[in-house]
């Protein structure tokens, strides 16, 4: 869900409250509240093994049979938990190398433990089956990525009954469900991640930025949120936000559900996207599935693009 509106301005719900908008027909996911933005994940990319490259000076990662070998100065932060809910969070950065020398990708933050950081990690390592999926959990590292599992009813509590995963860019974090992560389909819960961690690096990368001050010139020169056709304007503007985020999202996911042999509903915009390549015909055919779906309940047009 995108929020909005303070003088007219067209403002993503980073600076909002978490909420959850309706996902498509048959979704693999509901779409949780996020900025996208471009640069740290393209999609489309010019090809799966350009995806992703690491942030600047942050060193590199070399995998190590199924483990990543993490150099000392990779970033570690811990993260904060989400009060009441009591969910378990995890942190995916450096942590101290086990009797193997090979460093884990996962550490447990404050408040986690240790069975939930190991279903991360098995779930990061099946991700990195993928070649757009490796690129991003490369990425994810490098950004010091968070995520947290939570339960079935945790899920619930927060307003995401429906969803498999999703990305609260007010907290920062990834949320996965624990039930997934333990499950025997650790294939879909890293297509889960593919899509999630799309909007984490997007919104990371703040690129979104520009389209958002862009529309807010064009609603302020309209009138602003107090005419007519600054509402209107602006009503337009953050469908076309959400658009952009998740069918990048989509696509991104739809290359590692191929790579992976992960099978989901016909009509499913993931599935859409396994079906082409990571180009822009691909992002243009989940657009147009998107703008039929739930995604855009007031019947808006827009032709396809990106950041």
């Amino acid at each position: 869900m995108i929020n909005a509106t303070t003088n007219g301005a067209v403002m993503g719900s980073a600076v909002g409250t978490s909420g959850s908008c309706r996902p498509a027909p048959a979704p693999l996911f509901a779409a949780a509240p996020n900025v996208a933005g471009a640069g740290v994940v393209q999609a489309p990319f010019q090809s799966p093994v350009q995806a992703p490259v690491m942030v600047q000076g942050s060193g590199p990662l070399t995998a190590t049979n199924t483990a990543i070998s993490v150099p000392a100065n990779a970033g570690n932060a811990a993260t904060a938990g989400v009060g009441a809910l009591g969910a378990t969070p995890i942190n995916t950065g450096a942590a101290p190398a086990g009797a193997s020398g090979v460093s884990r990708m996962t550490s447990v933050a404050p408040g986690g433990t240790q069975g939930d950081a190991n279903l991360v990690e098995a779930t990061l390592n099946v991700l990195r089956g993928s070649a757009s999926g490796a690129a991003v959990v490369d990425r994810l590292l490098a950004v010091g990525a968070r995520i947290n599992v939570i339960s079935d009813a945790e899920a619930t509590a927060m307003g995401h009954g429906d969803a498999h995963a999703f990305f609260d860019p007010a907290k920062d974090t990834m949320y996965l469900r624990r039930s997934d992560l333990s499950g025997a389909n650790l294939n879909f819960a890293a297509v889960a991640i593919a899509h999630e961690g799309t909007h984490l690096l997007d919104d990371a990368a703040g690129l979104a930025e520009p389209f958002i001050q862009q529309a807010s010139n064009g609603v302020a020169a309209l009138g602003g949120t107090a005419t007519a056709r600054g509402l209107e304007a602006q009503k337009q503007a953050l469908f076309e936000l959400t658009m952009i985020k998740e069918t990048r999202a989509f696509v991104l996911a739809g290359q590692v559900a191929r790579d992976l042999g992960v099978a989901l509903p016909v009509g499913d915009p993931t599935t859409i996207a396994a079906r082409g390549g990571n180009n822009q015909n691909t992002y243009s055919l989940v657009w147009q599935t998107l703008m039929t779906t739930a995604y855009n309940p007031d019947k808006r047009t827009a032709p396809a693009r990106n950041f």
